[in-house]
């Protein structure tokens, strides 16, 4: 195979034989499809964004005569996807009470509720080092892991530190499966409803009802028929990527690679002036933590461009090599040995 005089503006190919056209042809096919191959990620359009999910927590600290008033709880939740946003993101929480409460009696067992999220692992963690908080790591134990009613309940014994400053508090972890792909590098990632009135949120709801169920049939005794979590704060991150500022949701802030939202299950103050419906407007628009967030690879637009150039040679070699092939290029005789 060679090339001929240059005739017109069009190159001009000879072929020594059909089996060289042929195989002009095919490598002309396999650039294209290596080609193809290189811009098909950047292909798929962005799927809408999941549904989010509910957390129920509950604890047995609650005096079950009420002859003191509920501690207030401070939930704290750290969200992360992993890399490839294909697999169960970690869930990690401290629940802390008011540091001025005065629990009638420190918790010993400890619930937890999902609704519209699988839960594959749950644990619950001791500090080593209580003297010193800041330094110490954390000894984890297995939950007991229930599927129960289109959901799913963790529950185990809380292994505590022994400090004054730290004895009351919950360290807890689980894999649930909220994350999820969002295109081309780039994933979605859910935060649970954690509140019953802000944002009326069903997902919260559901989770409660199946949690309290499940305690009601299996563990009567317990005193655990209250939500204690008062104050939320919540954060969210991805692995290797960075959140899309350009589709935060419910006003999550962003902290470098990080996102932070914070919600709280206090009712609102109700202005004097006799509005009848102010509950059932302000509620609404509050904001409970559920959320569906986008996280990108920081050079995700680079990458993209740079699929495309280099796609966009090798199509066109394709072309050229295929269109040569099959219809500019020119036979002649098979050559001598």
């Amino acid at each position: 195979m060679s090339g001929g005089g240059r005739r017109s503006k069009l190159r001009e190919v000879v072929f020594f034989g059909g089996r060289y056209r042929i195989a002009w042809a095919l490598t002309g096919l396999a650039l294209g499809l290596v080609g193809f191959l290189v811009v098909r990620p950047t292909l798929g359009g962005t799927p809408a964004p999941p549904h989010t999910w509910g957390l129920y927590l509950t604890t047995d600290s609650l005096d079950r005569h009420w002859r003191t008033d509920p501690a207030d709880w401070l939930l704290t939740l750290k969200l992360s996807a992993p890399a490839d946003c294909g697999g169960p993101a970690m869930v990690y929480g401290e629940l802390h009470p008011d540091a001025l409460a005065k629990l009638s009696h420190p918790p010993h067992f400890f619930t937890f509720g999902v609704a519209g999220a699988k839960v594959e692992r749950a644990e619950l963690g001791k500090l080593m080092n209580p003297a010193n908080p800041s330094k110490s790591f954390r000894r984890w134990k297995p939950m007991r892991l229930t599927s129960f009613r289109h959901g799913y309940i963790a529950e185990g014994p809380i292994p505590h530190a022994f400090s004054v400053q730290d004895e009351y508090v919950v360290y807890f972890r689980f894999l649930a499966d909220v994350s999820q792909g969002a295109g081309y590098e780039s994933c979605y990632l859910t935060s649970p409803g954690l509140f019953e009135f802000a944002g009326a949120d069903q997902r919260w709801q559901n989770a409660s009802s199946l949690t309290n169920i499940y305690l009601e049939r299996s563990r009567p005794y317990l005193g655990t028929e209250y939500a204690p979590v008062t104050d939320a704060v919540v954060y969210m991150s991805a692995v290797g990527k960075i959140p899309d500022r350009a589709s935060i949701d419910v006003g999550a802030e962003v902290r470098a690679d990080s996102l932070l939202l914070t919600c709280t299950g206090e009712l609102p103050h109700q202005p004097k002036g006799g509005d009848a419906f102010f509950y059932e407007r302000t509620l609404l628009t509050e904001s409970s933590c559920a959320s569906a967030q986008t996280f990108r690879a920081s050079d995700a637009n680079t990458s993209s461009n740079l699929r495309l150039f280099f796609a966009g040679i090798l199509l066109s070699a394709a072309i050229g090599m295929l269109l040569e092939a099959l219809i500019t290029g020119r036979s002649a005789g098979t050559p001598n040995a």
